[in-house]
């Protein structure tokens, strides 16, 4: 992920100011956002052509939001990016750096023509970490790395594509059609996924009678304890039986997880999505909220 900072200009109508930190070669930016009136909404947000770092930022930010905004945009091979950013380090320091930059990932090679060594090497914690953090945090950083690690163990690819295939078969096994999904990421980030409720349903449902489960029911985030939910089923009775993971991204909002029924063993799957609502944001949390709720007060 890359931060950028974004900024109002100086009277209505200027184009915004956006920031990468760090500067880099490696994104190319297109600014078509504007300054709005004070009273107005942040609807500024990006798009990314996807298996590219070609990012266009657009919609308005606010003339009274002189603090600014950070937000964090999706990059295509990250490795590649953090090699980039830490060629540059070493050049503003006066280090010479030869040869350009390779990925082991796609065992790219040198100039010379020789594989490079690796600096170093990394052990990640366990899976059930990384799990808590995708699912509570929303780290997608860590979902696309997960996506490729998929990639490797159950088709022999660390690529993107590998981590799709294995992905695609396993909801093939479960009932789950292709028709009813698109993946053109492995964080949720890109405008071009797409998913059925049902899809999710299928999957919550089928993930609940696997050995696993309870990695998976623990990474998922509670109201009551976890502060991605903090906000959300406030004052609802019954919210301490929710696990939930949420999706947000310019006019699309997702709610989907579990609810503990009053028999042992006993769970409610469940999936709201909303897509184009006219309203502000947190009217489409309080009706997801809502549905929720209702469930809750019939169990």
């Amino acid at each position: 992920m890359c931060r950028s900072q974004i900024f109002p200009g100086k009277r209505v109508g200027d184009s915004a100011g956006i920031e990468i930190n760090p500067s880099t070669k490696y994104i190319t930016i297109h600014n078509n956002a504007i300054t709005v009136a004070a009273e107005s909404s942040f609807t500024l947000d990006y798009y990314r052509i996807p298996n590219t770092n070609d990012i266009t930022f657009f919609g308005g930010i606010p003339l009274c939001d002189s603090a600014g905004r950070t937000d964090y945009v999706s990059v295509n091979h990250p490795e590649l990016y953090t090699l980039s950013i830490f060629e540059d380090i070493l050049k503003a320091k006066g280090i010479e750096v030869t040869g350009g930059i390779d990925s082991v990932s796609h065992r790219m090679r040198s100039r010379t023509g020789r594989v490079q060594s690796p600096l170093f090497e990394w052990q990640s914690d366990s899976l059930p970490v990384v799990l808590k953090v995708i699912n509570t945090n929303s780290q997608n950083f860590f979902a696309e790395q997960t996506l490729r690690m998929l990639g490797v163990v159950k088709e022999g690819q660390g690529t993107f594509q590998g981590g799709v295939k294995a992905v695609m078969g396993y909801l093939d096994s479960i009932g789950i059609s292709p028709r009813d999904i698109e993946m053109y990421d492995g964080s949720g980030l890109s405008y071009l996924n797409s998913v059925k409720p049902s899809a999710i349903i299928k999957l919550l449902s089928a993930v609940s009678h696997s050995p696993n489960f309870k990695v998976y029911y623990e990474s998922l985030a509670s109201p009551e304890k976890d502060k991605a939910l903090k906000n959300r089923l406030k004052g609802v009775a019954g919210r301490e039986k929710v696990r939930a993971k949420t999706g947000y991204i310019a006019k699309a909002s997702t709610f989907s997880g579990y609810i503990k029924g009053p028999k042992n063993n006993h769970l409610i799957a469940f999936s709201i999505m909303i897509n184009n609502y006219a309203c502000l944001y947190s009217y489409a949390e309080a009706w997801e909220d809502s549905l929720v709720a209702a469930i809750l007060s019939e169990y």
